[in-house]
């Protein structure tokens, strides 16, 4: 083989331990944003972000999100050394796509943008706010959801040039990311929910009655079971929590199954109808 040959050979194997290098830090980031227990999701979003410009080899970046019906970008977070170099305010945090230099691109072409010269006459700089960080290079992704673009992802100033391999990294971490704060926004979203459930259960000027339906052998409804109960129940039957929690309504009730119009009947044509049940008028017992 000649030197050329071998300079060639030696350069890709270069290229592919640098790429199995990066590879690896991309894992291992993307592990360790996962097992980082956050409370919020623009929580989550910092973290992600530092490790991104981390094994990136990028000096700043920042994540903002994009609404497409609006076609505006909202910041969710700048890297802590973007906003240390960075002099212009901060307060104005919703950019209209139309006004936006070369970080729009990413949502105007639907592809990772790649801009290695800031000094060079490219066609898509129009410059950025005087007191900004200067940027001598730069790489920024859309993230795509259900064929929408929901968000940017830039970072800059590496110490070498950016290449297609830095983007796929960058696209394939918070790709993984943007999945797990999904999650984040559900619970949130979950514990929001139980918020409200809550107060409404608690708060109810009516007695309120959560239960497990109990069925024979041919699914029909027989028993049901007391789960949770609020403490309008307590005023208006005199049983206390402690008295039906874990408990079936015949225990509660003995003999409850051989009378008529009942609050075991209600449940039970609630549990065979799966619509809303009233009874006009219920025997005491």
């Amino acid at each position: 083989m000649d030197k050329d040959g071998e300079g060639r050979t030696g350069s890709n194997l270069k290229k592919a331990e640098n790429e199995l290098l990066m590879e690896e830090s991309r894992l291992k980031s993307l592990v360790e944003i996962l097992q980082t227990r956050h409370s919020s999701i623009p929580e989550a979003l910092d973290f992600a972000l530092e490790k991104a410009i981390d094994f990136t080899g990028s000096k700043v970046g920042y994540i903002f999100h994009y609404n497409e019906k609006t076609k505006q970008f909202t910041i969710n977070s700048w890297s802590k050394k973007a906003t240390e170099y960075c002099n212009i305010s901060v307060a104005e945090s919703v950019y209209d796509l139309e006004n936006t230099g070369v970080w729009g691109e990413p949502v105007r072409q639907r592809k990772a943008i790649i801009v290695n010269d800031f000094k060079t006459r490219d066609p898509l700089l129009k410059g950025y706010p005087e007191g900004h960080v200067e940027l001598e290079r730069f790489l920024s992704i859309p993230i795509i959801r259900k064929e929408k673009i929901v968000a940017v992802v830039g970072v800059g100033n590496k110490g070498s040039d950016y290449n297609e391999s830095d983007a796929l990294q960058l696209t394939l971490l918070m790709d993984s990311v943007w999945n797990a704060i999904g999650l984040i926004g559900s619970e949130e979203a979950l514990r929001e929910s139980e918020k409200k459930y809550r107060g409404l259960f608690e708060n109810s000027m009516s007695g309120v009655v959560i239960t497990e339906m109990l069925t024979d052998e041919n699914g029909y409804p027989t028993d049901y079971v007391f789960l949770e109960v609020n403490d309008e129940f307590e005023a208006l039957t005199g049983f206390k929590e402690e008295d039906v929690i874990g408990k079936r309504v015949t225990e509660v009730y003995p003999g409850i199954e051989k009378r008529e119009n009942t609050i075991l009947d209600l449940h039970r044509n609630v549990a065979l109808s799966g619509t809303p049940s009233v009874l006009k008028y219920i025997q005491r017992i």
